[in-house]
């Protein structure tokens, strides 16, 4: 039985250090040059597509389309302290960290492709460059137990969709907001140890 666990453990280990290899493999094709971190604010409102209606909106953003890159949008915040973009931002780079060997530390790759990736936030955290998803439909079956338990933000919409998660181009399922997080289960390592 432990061995089998064990293949078991091993085979999907190996099949999300797949996808992420062919997520990034997706990821090298998209040309950003003239989308950066750190952009001023005036230069990325001029990148929105506001010929169009925006693509959705909730408490604190609005999410529009991204002109020449079909692929992206962009969060625009409503209020003026930027929280949901930097929270983001800050947890997709934390993400990107821990994919990474520093030190001997345990890599966790397979977490970047649970989540709707960040590319890149203006000088102000006013605007935020994500993947752009698309909304789940009744067919979408998906466990949340399987991501991150400190996310807090799964508010199941009217029809019973959730609309913290969206599907890639290519029909994976993700986080598309992650701008609540439960920071007391992140930061308190004890919170993982402690056994009843």
């Amino acid at each position: 039985m432990l061995g089998q666990t064990s293949d078991i453990s091993d085979k999907k280990i190996v099949e999300r250090a797949r996808a992420c290899a062919s997520l990034e493999d997706e990821l090298v094709t998209i040309d950003l040059r003239d989308i950066a971190p750190g952009m001023v604010d005036d230069t990325l409102s001029l990148k929105i597509d506001r010929s169009i209606p925006p693509i959705g909106t909730g408490t604190s953003r609005i999410v529009y389309a991204l002109r020449d890159h079909p692929e992206l949008v962009v969060k625009e915040m409503k209020h003026p302290f930027p929280m949901s973009n930097m929270v983001e931002w800050l947890v997709w780079n934390a993400l990107v960290k821990m994919a990474e060997d520093h030190l001997n530390a345990v890599t966790n790759v397979h977490l970047q492709t649970m989540f709707a990736r960040s590319y890149a936030i203006s000088q102000t955290g006013r605007f935020l460059v994500t993947e752009r998803l698309s909304a789940l439909d009744d067919s979408d079956k998906f466990d949340r137990g399987s991501f991150p338990s400190w996310l807090n933000d799964v508010k199941p919409a009217a029809f019973g969709r959730d609309t913290s998660f969206g599907k890639d181009a290519v029909g994976r399922i993700k986080v598309m907001d992650y701008a609540e997080i439960n920071f007391f289960d992140v930061l308190n390592p004890l919170n993982k140890t402690i056994s009843l």
